[in-house]
């Protein structure tokens, strides 16, 4: 008789920050990652605006959904991107 092992899959979350210059800008991301995809939420801040988004992958890193948020003084803009299962997108935005 052979004991086998059921393969075990780790998520590595990770939390990543960076700024940039053009424009100057704060980033922050949290991340999880799978061995074969990965699920990220974030925000960027500069002085006219800030952006939120949400992004999914599905195996071999094929994004599934990308929903992007972006806001300054008195105006808003989203974008919702989804990938269906047989490859079709769609779209959603304001």
């Amino acid at each position: 008789m052979m004991l086998t092992t059921p393969e075990v899959t780790m998520t590595e979350y990770r939390m990543l920050q960076w700024s940039g210059p053009s424009p100057q800008r704060v980033d922050t991301a949290h991340v999880a990652l799978e061995p074969d995809s990965l699920r990220a939420h974030g925000t960027s801040i500069t002085a006219s605006y800030a952006l939120d988004y949400r992004l999914e992958t599905g195996p071999e890193w094929v994004t599934r959904a990308l929903d992007v948020r972006a806001r300054g003084d008195g105006w808003w803009r989203s974008l919702v991107l989804l990938r269906s299962g047989g490859g079709e997108w769609s779209a959603d935005w304001s």
